[in-house]
């Protein structure tokens, strides 16, 4: 990776679009399914998993 900064750019936008993404699926899990508003806390937590998995490899791909 030629310039490592460059890669951390888009970590907020990343993080915007996934939680906005984990609400929107958490609430359509809670429309169709039994589970009575976890739906959107799972989505989002989900997110951030996601998210987090995202950086450790980034800093592990910048560190090599």
């Amino acid at each position: 990776m030629k310039n490592p900064f460059l890669a951390f750019t888009g970590i907020g936008f990343e993080l915007i679009g996934l939680i906005v993404l984990g609400v929107w699926g958490g609430g359509w899990l809670d429309q169709f399914t039994w589970i009575n508003k976890l739906g959107v806390p799972a989505g989002v937590l989900l997110a951030l998993v996601i998210w987090f998995v995202h950086i450790f490899k980034l800093l592990q791909k910048i560190n090599k």
